[in-house]
């Protein structure tokens, strides 16, 4: 009997120990981390909440990579065609200059010739890509390249469609990421109830210089139809970063309001667990103690 009552003594102690040990680890961690919960049965209710916050922060992380997404694209637009509209307000300025009855027909193929390479480095605008390498104003099939077609051949085709992708950028909130090239570009309309390419309009100004034709009336007005297109979908543009802007400090403070919540839930007391941290030490060295004493008079027992 003596031999089993040592031996439980014995087996209580360092289970006595190990347990000691394992709230200590556990408060150890707690102060290393932060944390007060290091898994789901340190507070059930608590951990739940925890998942449901970092699923939370992870839709606003997803909202946020498309606001980014958006505001680069769009501003990458509104850049293009700025760079659209200096070239139009030149195109214009040489349509008024060369269809002044002073000029001679040299003259105007001069001007004419600008006019042309205004044109190409419209055609070049509008078929910009992204960073992704994907292209601006070719609606969903942003690998093909939208227009083809230059001041030499004078034929221009538009090859995208007229899709806009539409990205979530908050809870129940979406924006299109662009304009396509034939809202922009292609299907402009002529003044007599059709439709014309801006790089058809232009072609023709040009052609008609070079013809020494005397007449700007039809192209000054044709030219300003296509301003005035290109300045409306900027105005959108603008409007969309506008929103993009609003949005991003909407999901900034939302995500701080649910990670100041979150930290809440789960950071630690420090003050609180360092103090518990000493009385486990202080608990661990007494049960340490406790054993030994035990072993000793077990061993004065044997002799």
């Amino acid at each position: 009997m003596d031999r089993i009552s040592t031996s439980l003594a014995q087996q209580l102690g360092i289970n006595t120990i190990l347990l000691q040990q394992a709230s200590l680890n556990e408060t150890q961690q707690q102060i290393s981390l932060g944390k007060r919960i290091l898994k789901p049965s340190d507070d059930p209710a608590g951990s739940v909440r925890l998942l449901d916050l970092d699923q939370s922060i992870s839709r606003i992380d997803q909202f946020q990579e498309n606001v980014d997404y958006a505001k680069n694209r769009l501003s990458l637009s509104e850049g293009t065609l700025q760079s659209v509209t200096n070239s139009l307000q030149r195109v214009r300025e040489l349509a008024v200059q060369g269809f002044n009855a002073t000029n001679s027909a040299s003259d105007k193929a001069a001007i004419a010739a600008e006019v042309y390479q205004r044109l190409d480095e419209i055609v070049a605008l509008a078929n910009s890509k992204d960073a992704s390498g994907d292209y601006l104003y070719a609606g969903f099939k942003t690998q093909t390249q939208p227009f083809t077609g230059s001041a030499q051949t004078g034929v221009f085709e538009y090859q995208g469609d007229q899709g806009q992708r539409f990205l979530n950028i908050g809870e129940n909130r979406t924006i299109t990421d662009g304009n396509s090239g034939a809202e922009i570009f292609a299907n402009i309309s002529d003044g007599a109830g059709g439709v014309e390419s801006a790089f058809a309009s232009i072609y023709n100004l040009a052609k008609d210089l070079e013809a020494n034709g005397t007449s700007a009336t039809t192209h000054l007005a044709q030219l300003d139809r296509i301003l005035g297109n290109v300045l409306d979908v900027r105005s959108q543009l603008g409007a969309r970063l506008n929103v993009l802007d609003s949005q991003d400090e909407t999901n900034q403070s939302l995500k701080l309001n649910i990670q100041t919540t979150k930290s809440e839930i789960e950071d630690l007391d420090i003050a609180e667990a360092i103090s518990r941290f000493n009385v486990q030490i202080a608990s661990l060295e007494a049960a340490q103690q406790a054993f030994l004493r035990v072993q000793n008079l077990s061993l004065f027992n044997q002799m």
